[in-house]
């Protein structure tokens, strides 16, 4: 019985290793005519530029056209990435001293516990971990 579970359990795991892989594929062969329609599109306006106007101004024009395509997608990840940190964030007014309190103490115990290695480096460890995570929650 546990060898069928096992099998069963190893045939799901394929198949969504399967359709992973897939898709995974998919969209690299997608990122690729992407790469080829922003190349092909850029030398077009380029060209088009060049008709009507001087060979500097039309690659003036392109630049800006992907000046203006970047600055506007590092826009859209600032605020998406800002949303995210105030979503984290405690409220104003709260300050959490019981979980910071309980952190000092496991810390305190387990720097004892290191603390009788003669060389101390896990205690140094313990310290740098300990204040990472203090400094994360203070935050």
């Amino acid at each position: 019985m546990l060898r069928a579970l096992a099998a069963q359990a190893g045939a799901a795991a394929r198949a969504t290793m399967r359709d992973a892989v897939t898709g995974a594929i998919l969209i690299a062969i997608a990122l690729v005519f992407l790469i080829g329609a922003i190349a092909f599109g850029s030398v077009a306006f380029y060209l088009y530029l060049l008709t009507v106007t001087g060979p500097v101004v039309a690659a003036l024009g392109v630049a800006v056209l992907f000046l203006v395509a970047m600055l506007l997608l590092l826009l859209i990840a600032m605020v998406r990435t800002r949303r995210a940190y105030k979503t984290m964030a405690p409220p104003a007014g709260a300050v959490p001293t019981a979980s910071v309190a309980g952190l000092a103490g496991d810390a305190e115990a387990l720097g004892i516990l290191l603390g009788r290695n003669l060389n101390g480096i896990p205690l140094v460890v313990t310290a740098l971990a300990v204040g990472l995570m203090l400094g994360r929650i203070r935050r």
